[in-house]
């Protein structure tokens, strides 16, 4: 996912992931723009995550 906006701007860039019948996702594994990698704790179906760099693991 890449922010949307316009000549030096950034923002968040929302997205909606369906699970199906899974009951929620055991964690979250985000590459960076640059290269980074990071891994967050998973989260119940239904459930507002945010994800922000440098607050991983």
């Amino acid at each position: 996912m890449l922010p949307l906006g316009g000549y030096l701007t950034g923002g968040e860039a929302p997205i909606h992931i369906g699970l199906g019948d899974a009951p929620g996702v055991e964690r979250f594994e985000v590459t960076w723009p640059g290269g980074e990698v990071e891994e967050f704790d998973g989260a119940e179906c239904g459930a507002e995550v945010v994800l922000a760099r440098g607050e991983g693991r």
